[in-house]
Formats: structure tokens, C-alpha cells, sequence
């Protein structure tokens, strides 16, 4: 199934057959990467970090981003916070 907009190569083809595949790559990532931004405080509100991962993947894929790319990103969301938010020296 093609891309929509006509992005990328047709249903099918190997990814080598992509003109430009690795700059769309990196172009897709910075699109998803907004997406994911701009949706931000609705997935913050998803307490369950594999729900808030599953919504983010959900969106990323409808919106017509590559599954693998989704799920790298998604992941991203739902990681654990940083290691200074999660411990507080007193």
C-alpha cells in the first residue's frame, strides 16, 4: 500500500528503489516527531505508559507514517522519565 500523498516508493518495492529514501526517512522522522508534539498533552493524560505507547503508535500509523518508524517513536513517549525527574534528593 502506497504512502499517502504519493511519498515514498510504490507498495512493494525495496527500500533501495526510494529516490532519496534516507532524507525522507530523516523527514519523516521530524514530521512524526511534530505530530507527536503537538498531540502531546492528550497522550500525557494516559496514565498506562503501554496505552499511552499503543495511542501514540495508532496515530503515527494512521497518519501514514512507516510502521517501523511508529513504533520506534512510540516507544519513545511511553519511555520512563529521566533519571533526575524520577529520583528527588531531599
Amino acid at each position: 500500500m502506497a504512502r499517502r500523498g504519493g511519498r515514498g516508493a510504490p507498495a512493494g518495492a525495496p527500500p533501495e528503489c526510494s529516490s532519496g529514501s534516507r532524507a525522507s526517512v530523516g523527514a519523516d522522522a521530524a514530521a512524526a516527531r511534530r505530530l507527536l508534539a503537538r498531540r502531546a498533552a492528550a497522550l500525557a493524560r494516559i496514565a498506562d505508559p503501554l496505552r499511552r505507547r499503543a495511542r501514540a503508535y495508532a496515530l503515527l500509523v494512521r497518519a501514514g507514517f512507516e510502521p517501523d518508524l511508529a513504533a520506534e517513536l512510540a516507544r519513545s513517549v511511553a519511555a520512563p522519565p529521566a533519571e533526575d525527574e524520577a529520583t528527588e534528593d531531599d
